[in-house]
């Protein structure tokens, strides 16, 4: 049960509130696969943030090898939930340092207050 709560927030987090999956998608174990949720990302955040092309390009960039280093780092080893917890903590600290080169300062900041907020969301959509 932990290691889906921490799944979950991974892909609520991960997906800035603009993803098409949903809760019910997560609590039946269906996270897609690295490129799909990477794809969903990719292309909420050009609509999102009106990304120009070239921020297009480096955005699906980092999102791919992102979701690709979640995958292998945290989906599909057996650490400890708190490991994992950690884990997911230190890549999107290395994730939003990179974004915080390629987007302007103010769509970083919309960036990080739709990530947060997704993630308080997915916090009360599934508990409550």
């Amino acid at each position: 049960m932990e290691k889906l709560i921490l799944v979950a927030f991974f892909c609520l987090l991960n997906s800035l509130c603009f993803s098409q999956m949903t809760i019910k998608d997560i609590k039946n174990g269906h996270y897609g696969t690295p490129v799909e949720r990477a794809k969903q990302i990719d292309d909420a955040m050009a609509k999102g943030l009106q990304l120009t092309q070239q921020q297009v390009y480096n955005v699906k960039e980092i999102n791919l090898r992102y979701s690709w280093r979640i995958e292998n780092e945290v989906v599909k080893t057996q650490m400890s939930d708190w490991s994992r917890y950690n884990k997911i903590s230190a890549i999107q600290t290395d994730k939003d340092k990179e974004f915080k080169n390629v987007l302007t300062a103010e769509q970083f900041k919309k960036y990080k207050k739709k990530r947060d907020d997704m993630f308080w969301q997915g916090v009360k959509d599934y508990f409550f």
